[in-house]
């Protein structure tokens, strides 16, 4: 609890302090003398990407990703947020867009969910804008569950859920470990990037013809064989990046290494490296363009790894 509260003090950590009933929120760097002098009830800490910045939340993430039932889903991992709640703290009840594992460490939680998911749309008209964080009016869970440390409660994404710390002894705290699985939706949205990074440009022959198209056209609006124009000059550039080897290795890598927050992964090159090698039995070295067998991604930057002999 102090480590998870200790990280929320630091400026470079995406921390939260959400506390009372209206769910008050505030965030990293928090002053210290704020954590003092917090109430004995209704008050949640919480840390995004805590395995970037706590190596105990990175142990524990890659045990559990590399356990028998979750190493076939570990290319989906997306973060490591922890929790530490006070009696009665909470977030309040909410939607995420990924898939979530919710394990309970320490202290007793209850977790009510609705069973039906809601779109986007849904979600925006049921957003509380009282407040600030993006929580949901007219909850109405028909499902709920206490969890005790060990216990796991798996939560597709979309899902409204709500979790309130049930810890009776105010000396002691509930802390919630959530780990995040990309989700379809992760996917479209990276998949968008990889369209808009990939300098897709329509034929210029086409392109012609479709400025003609529109001038001859009147009120702005697009014909149907404009739009095939289209279409078509996007489906070909797009086929042809998806059978390049390197750019579709590439994206995939970029899919499963982007972190939630870019600006948080600033880590030693010389250092990780040296880790990572030492781990898979080989040596890090610079990417040449003549061959990526054993391509790897890092923060946008390719490398190969040569196996030890």
């Amino acid at each position: 609890a102090n480590a998870i509260a200790g990280l929320a003090l630091e400026a470079d950590v995406p921390g939260r302090l959400i506390r009372g009933e209206d769910k008050d929120t505030e965030h990293a760097p928090l002053n210290e003398s704020v954590l003092t002098q917090l109430e004995r009830s209704h008050w949640t800490i919480l840390v995004n990407d805590a395995e970037i910045y706590l190596p105990e939340a990175a142990d524990f993430s890659q045990k559990v990703f590399t356990s028998e039932w979750a190493a076939p889903y570990a290319w989906l991992r997306d973060d490591c947020m922890l929790s530490v709640s006070a009696p009665l703290g909470g977030v309040g009840p909410h939607v995420d867009s990924n898939d979530v594992l919710l394990i309970q460490c320490a202290g007793r939680r209850r977790w009510s969910i609705e069973s039906k998911p809601v779109s986007r749309l849904q979600e925006k008209a049921r957003l509380d804008t009282t407040k600030k964080l993006r929580c949901l009016t007219e909850f109405q869970a028909d499902l709920s569950w206490e969890l005790d440390p060990g216990d796991l409660l798996f939560v597709p994404a979309r899902i409204p859920h709500d979790g309130i710390a049930l810890t009776s002894d105010y000396d002691q705290f509930c802390i919630t470990c959530s780990l995040g699985f990309r989700t379809e939706h992760s996917a479209q949205i990276l998949l968008e990037d990889f369209v808009l990074s990939q300098d897709i440009v329509v034929d210029e022959n086409d392109f012609s013809r479709l400025l003609s198209s529109i001038e001859a056209t009147s009120h702005g609006t697009l014909p149907p064989e404009t739009i095939e124009v289209f279409r078509k000059g996007l489906m070909t550039a797009l086929e042809a990046r998806l059978n390049d080897e390197f750019s579709l290795i590439s994206f995939l890598g970029q899919l499963t290494t982007t972190p939630r927050d870019p600006t948080a992964q600033q880590l030693d090159d010389a250092c990780w490296q040296h880790t990572l090698a030492d781990h898979l039995g080989g040596e890090i070295v610079p990417y040449t363009e003549d061959s990526f067998e054993n391509l790897m991604k890092f923060n946008n930057d390719h490398f190969i790894l040569h196996h030890a002999p």
